[in-house]
């Protein structure tokens, strides 16, 4: 864990120097404060002032290019001392060698948006409202007949996942009013100068860095340049390369990735960083920084003046002219933003090209004219203070500019102690300025990890690259320097500061010996960490926390007192760092912060899964968002939270997809009967009436067939009948070996006989109707009678060459095995037997329903029950082909198939090859250890069925269980992830939820918290706890004796009246009457990140 982490032992420079003690005087630092309780007009406190065209760049208001980096970071909340070693170094590394510019690290936390979570609940709630009104009439009647208790199993169904949709959202609402995510980012800043002293070097022979004679030389190169007018082209292409240079640096870090922002993206993060509200929730933001005019120089080059061109034929947006300079950025370039989950990254869609004739300079500003009306309008959505309507000058163009990332009101100095954002937010700012002398590794992560709800941490960490020699040098002038005077000190009369310069000297002399030693470059860094809150006393209870948790870590957190206004610019991720109280560390102490270690998932098209307990966020997962398949497993010994867990997720995934999913759950024990009836499922009871053919066979639909070519589906099926003969053998002990060449004949021949061949057209039942056949499927019966025709013409059934009859031995063998066969090993198949059931035709119609409830309670006792469920696995297999939308099969109890290495083997298949169905296949196990076995020397090993499950499945789910080092180690988890999983909380009803371990192949690993609150979803947790073995069959009495806790809204009211709510209106029946207009159903959206 982190506190375990040592590393390096190599230690960091301090500060302590006499000049670095001075400017930390209150009298010296409170200069900077003059001004205090006065009100700052809102575009003075931004730090840019406007945006380019094709290119990341922004300038700053000091004349200076920046552009950022997204970090999306690595997972690693439960990684190993090993997985922080490798990435710190190697980040160590990275900022030796590519951060040769000011560089900054920020961290931002963001509000979350969960609108369309929400929505996605309400539409279903209304769904199912309005089916109760079609049925009953309206609404009311509905609600009336269910309080008198007359109601059936479909309603009570209907009823009860409106409540529970009706919940979801409140749930939800929550996490949009508490929830914050963090976004990480790495900015690059070219300051003028930098041009200049790169670009000139060996031209001016090294004037640039000449003392005196240099700074001249600058100023010279510098005023060339402008007055040539390339200076801002050439910054700007010095700063693309230093990003792309950089971003593919840290591409090498281990599961970090990164993508260069656009500066339409960037200027969202400064909104959102300089005003109070949620920036990212403007969905007119893009579109007005996009709408402002672009600078251009007398030449049209796009630089210096102001141009409307852009402005020209607005029916989808502004159009640009490309021409080939840099400006403010085009239209076109990220003409739509769609927000993925994983880090919120969004991507580019390419727009139009501008076709238009040049315009007249009149039309020019008409159409500037034309459309500043509407463009006010938008701006004044994001600003309610806009400076200009209709931009004609550089000077009102950085104020729109401004204006729009700028806060919407203004800052105030109210005190010393904080700052207020747009009169609603106040902020404060604690700088860390005392280091332990070896950082621990990941030493920020505990402020990274500060969840005090409603206070948003933000953190930067400035890195100023320095003149290495020149640094060496001032060192070693330092260490002289205070040699000398200790040595006076020594030889005075009066050595009152004797002590002081030895403890100095001794300080210069480790300093300047860790320069000698250290294989990294020295940089002057600030870390400074902005809180803000519209509680201040929350502020004081999280700035406590954070001095405390850096005491522990042997750093020092200081409030800037009087200078959170300057604070909270230098956390503006601008590379601007207004404290200027710099710390030299070597790049390897740089690294140690590594704040890229807390990632979350939020998927587009996902279900929450649990809360992120490393992030505090609900966690969004979406198992068709898998590259190796759709999967997924959930792993615990006995009470570890199995139930719930799968519980949840099955329910979710119904409620959000409802008719877009169809879902089939295979229960020994009664444990999931509650979702057949919420959502209204076909409850097959095996062993009872329902026939289930092991031999039947369904179509592939044609474009299937492409993929998996034409000669699969009947082989697989051939493979699938006679895995089932053979598990049936070796359930009734009886051996197969020779007979197995019999049953492959007689299945192929009894497949032939109801028209089945190797052409997958004829495996359509509607195609064997035409041809004559039944359009039945065989059974294992029509097969038993074939064999019995062997017995009486055995000759007709042996291999023999052309004009020559069978040899006498080869009859009497087939005849005998025949013999064996019908006399001996199908009684279990005749009528009255255990397996009958397998002998009829399978009367299941996926047309019936979305959701199918398999009971097999009544084979839960039997011997063969894994061979039982083996045939219901295969049977929905084979059918879920058929359908075009996703499917999940979802079996409990796994262990029972785990017994049987010929049932595994037909699993394997399935996992495989399911993804070419768009299927999920969930598993769940309380029996862990069966996955595994013993080699000769007493070695644990994963058995080799087991290994394809686990390479597989994709998703997996570990609560509670006795995880040795060995089980992990042969599943690919850490040590430290095995601790985790041996010390999860299991789930019990005070506790209010388990805790488990989430491993996502493509994503990492997270510790997860499967929540189960009698308080915050009592509805749910009501519904997930229902056990027919335990309450008794009727679900309806069992939910009414909850009703004090749920309130359920068709639970009888005490006066029998009905009382209407419009949040039980349905669509047509509301109580005004009118009709309330649906959203469409849910629509995929094809996503490859989609984490955050």
């Amino acid at each position: 864990m982190l506190s375990a982490r040592n590393g390096s032992k190599k230690e960091q420079p301090t500060n302590d120097t006499l000049p670095g003690r001075i400017v930390r005087l209150p009298i010296v630092r409170n200069v900077r404060g003059i001004g205090v309780d006065e009100e700052e007009r809102s575009q003075d406190a931004v730090q840019v002032s406007r945006p380019f065209y094709n290119s990341p760049a922004i300038k700053t208001s000091d004349g200076g290019m920046i552009g950022a980096i997204k970090i999306r970071p690595a997972a690693m909340a439960v990684a190993d001392e090993g997985h922080w070693t490798r990435r710190v170094e190697r980040l160590a590394n990275v900022i030796d060698s590519s951060v040769t510019a000011r560089t900054q690290f920020t961290s931002k936390m963001r509000a979350v948006d969960y609108g369309d979570r929400m929505g996605t609940y309400d539409d279903r709630e209304q769904e199912l409202l309005d089916e109760l009104a079609a049925k009953h009439g309206d609404i009311d009647t509905a609600y009336r007949k269910a309080r008198n208790g007359e109601i059936d199993r479909e309603d009570l169904g209907l009823l009860v996942g409106a409540d529970l949709a009706d919940e979801r959202q409140g749930v939800i609402d929550l996490y949009d009013v508490t929830t914050l995510k963090r976004n990480y980012y790495v900015t690059v800043k070219i300051e003028p100068a930098d041009v200049v002293t790169e670009d000139n070097v060996e031209a001016g022979g090294g004037m640039a860095n000449v003392p005196l004679l240099g700074r001249l030389w600058k100023h010279k190169e510098l005023r060339d340049l402008r007055q040539e007018g390339d200076h801002t082209q050439v910054m700007v292409e010095r700063l693309e390369n230093k990003l792309e240079t950089l971003e593919s640096d840290l591409r090498t870090i281990e599961d970090i990735s990164t993508r260069i922002l656009s500066s339409t993206e960037l200027s969202q993060v400064f909104a959102d960083h300089y005003q109070a509200a949620n920036a990212y929730a403007n969905t007119d933001f893009g579109d007005v920084v996009r709408l402002s005019p672009k600078p251009t120089s007398s030449e049209g080059t796009a630089m210096y003046g102001v141009d409307h061109d852009h402005l020209q034929n607005l029916p989808d947006g502004p159009l640009g002219k490309s021409n080939g300079a840099v400006g403010p950025e085009t239209p076109g370039e990220t003409s739509r933003m769609v927000d993925q989950g994983d880090d919120g990254d969004r991507q580019t869609v390419p727009g139009r090209s501008d076709q238009s004739d040049d315009p007249s300079d009149e039309g020019i500003v008409n159409t500037a004219k034309s459309t500043a009306s509407s463009f006010a309008d938008r701006v004044a959505k994001i600003n309610d203070n806009p400076v200009a309507d209709v931009i004609l000058t550089k000077e009102q163009l950085v104020d729109h500019y401004q204006t729009v990332v700028g806060p919407k009101d203004s800052i105030y100095r109210g005190n010393e102690n904080w700052i207020t954002i747009d009169n609603a937010v106040y902020s404060k700012t604690l700088s860390i300025r005392e280091w332990p002398a070896v950082p621990k590794m990941g030493i920020l992560e505990p402020i990274l990890r500060e969840h005090e709800p409603g206070v948003a941490v933000n953190v930067a960490t400035h890195i100023n690259p320095i003149d290495q020699q020149r640094a060496e040098i001032e060192l070693s002038d330092t260490e002289d320097q205070l040699k000398d005077k200790k040595e006076k000190a020594e030889d005075s009369r009066l050595p009152m500061f004797l002590q002081t310069y030895r403890k100095q000297h001794d300080e210069a002399q480790e300093m300047v010996a860790a320069n000698q030693d250290s294989e990294y470059d020295l940089f002057e860094t600030n870390t400074h960490i902005e809180l803000r809150s519209d509680d201040p006393e929350a502020l004081g209870r999280t700035i406590d926390h954070i001095n405390s948790m850096m005491n522990d870590e042997g750093a020092e957190a200081r409030q800037e007192t009087a200078h959170h206004f300057e604070g909270w610019q230098s956390v503006a991720p601008a590379c601007d760092d207004k404290l200027e109280e710099p710390i030299m560390m070597f790049a390897d102490g740089v690294a140690r912060e590594f704040p890229w270690t807390s990632r979350n998932l939020h998927e587009p098209n996902g279900v929450e899964f649990g809360i992120n307990m490393h992030t505090n966020e609900p966690l969004y997962l979406d198992l068709w968002n898998r590259k190796t398949g759709f999967d997924f497993g959930i792993f615990t010994k006995k009470g570890g939270g199995k139930t719930t867990t799968a519980t949840e997720i099955l329910g979710r995934l119904n409620t959000v997809y409802r008719d877009d999913l169809m879902t089939i759950i295979i229960d020994p024990l009664q444990e999931y009967a509650n979702l057949a009836t919420v959502h209204d499922g076909e409850r097959l009871v095996v062993g009872g009436d329902t026939g289930i053919n092991p031999f039947h066979i369904e179509a592939t639909p044609e474009e299937k067939l492409a993929t998996i070519g034409k000669g699969a589906p009947y082989k697989h099926w051939l493979e699938g009948c006679m895995d089932f003969v053979e598990m049936y053998y070796a359930d009734e002990g009886l051996d197969f070996a020779e007979k197995k060449g019999i049953w492959r004949m007689a299945i192929r021949e009894a497949a032939e006989r109801y028209g089945i061949e190797d052409d997958p057209t004829t495996h359509s039942a509607d195609y064997r109707c035409e041809q004559g056949y039944s359009g039945d499927c065989p059974t294992p019966m029509d097969a038993i009678e074939i064999i019995d025709e062997m017995t009486e013409n055995p000759e007709e059934w042996v291999r023999s060459k052309p004009g020559q009859e069978p040899s006498e031995r080869k009859v009497d063998e087939r005849e005998k095995t025949a013999v064996d066969i019908v006399n001996n090993d199908i009684q279990p198949f005749l009528p009255g037997g255990e397996y009958e059931h397998f002998t009829k035709q399978t009367n299941i119609d996926l047309e019936d329903s979305t959701f199918f409830y398999v009971d097999m309670q009544q084979q839960e006792a039997s011997t063969s029950i894994g061979l039982t469920m083996q045939v219901v696995y295969d049977l929905f297999y084979e059918m879920v082909k058929t359908i075009d939308i996703p499917s999940v099969i979802f079996m409990d109890e796994f262990h029972y198939m785990l017994r049987d290495s010929l049932a595994q083997k037909s699993l394997n298949q399935k996992f495989r090859h399911g993804r070419h169905w768009d299927l999920s296949l969930g598993v769940a196990t309380q029996s862990f250890k069966d996955f595994f076995g013993e080699d000769a020397d007493g070695n644990t090993h994963l058995t080799d069925n087991a290994q394809v499950l686990f390479e597989n499945m994709p998703t997996q789910i570990f609560h509670q269980e006795d995880m040795s080092d060995e089980w992990a180690e042969e599943i690919g988890l850490t040590s430290d992830e095995a601790r985790f999983i041996r010390n999860a909380e299991p789930g019990n009803r005070e506790l209010g939820y388990s805790t488990a371990l989430l491993r996502v192949s493509d994503k990492g690993t997270y510790p997860l918290k499967v929540k189960m609150d009698f308080e915050e979803n009592p509805r749910e947790a009501v519904v997930t706890e229902f056990d027919p073995s335990e309450h008794g069959e009727d679900f309806y009495s069992y939910l009414l004796e909850h009703d004090d806790i749920c309130e359920w809204r068709f639970a009888p009211t005490a006066d029998g009246e009905v009382v209407t709510d419009t949040a039980i209106t349905a669509t047509g029946t509301n109580t005004s009457g009118d009709a309330v207009e649906q959203n469409q159903g849910l629509q995929r959206i094809n996503s490859a990140t989609g984490d955050d």
